[in-house]
């Protein structure tokens, strides 16, 4: 690695780690989102509710269990879930609640279809437990006006602006469940579409690419 002429990363989060380790000569190429997508603003006028959404799979390290026990313990008046399960099919549906809370679990989804799953939601929730490099379903919801509720840990929450298009939040219960409690407060803020999500498209990533490959 000490011989290449470019070390590159993802994440500033990734970088700030190379840099502790040694690598002080780090590029931030961002991965981008599909730029052949349209992504369209959320659209959840017809439910007073604010969906908040979980599609990262159900894996420990997800933050799902830290997100069903937060909704478990403050049984939030304004708040209804949608979680993906990726162990089921697509078309699946499931209705249920968690105490008082009602929850829709659905189908795994596939590319074709993902800009309707993020119109459904108002407040994409992705707490992971590791610090994962980068994160490609925020930066996607955040695309279609949704709000984000992301880990502080690695680059999943990085570009976030605090309080404008999201929480950065511990990934614990506490954490999560300071996040729901906002969210309950403030449900009318949180049905609204976020008034900045320009996010980084793929074309971009590799246009920086190629200068780099070029030089």
């Amino acid at each position: 690695m000490k011989g290449a002429k470019y070390l590159l990363t993802v994440s500033e989060s990734f970088a700030t780690i190379y840099r502790k380790n040694g690598y002080s000569e780090i590029q931030v190429n961002k991965n981008g989102i599909s730029s052949t997508v349209e992504w369209l603003d959320k659209d959840t006028s017809k439910n007073d509710k604010v969906i908040c959404a979980h599609i990262g799979g159900m894996a420990n390290h997800k933050g799902y269990f830290l997100l069903k026990e937060a909704i478990e313990q403050e049984q939030p008046k304004n708040i209804e879930m949608l979680i993906v399960d990726h162990a089921k099919d697509e078309g699946y549906i499931e209705k249920t609640f968690w105490g008082k809370v009602p929850v829709t679990f659905i189908g795994r989804v596939s590319q074709t279809g993902i800009t309707e799953l993020y119109q459904k939601m108002d407040v994409l929730f992705a707490p992971s437990m590791w610090p994962e490099s980068y994160g490609l379903v925020t930066r996607e919801a955040t695309a279609c006006g949704c709000w984000v509720v992301a880990s502080e840990l690695g680059g999943i929450g990085e570009d976030i602006i605090e309080g404008n298009t999201g929480l950065r939040i511990k990934p614990d219960v506490q954490g999560v469940v300071k996040a729901v409690n906002e969210i309950d407060k403030n449900s009318k803020k949180f049905k609204s579409i976020i008034l900045q999500h320009d996010i980084r498209i793929v074309d971009k990533q590799v246009e920086e690419l190629a200068r780099y490959y070029n030089a």
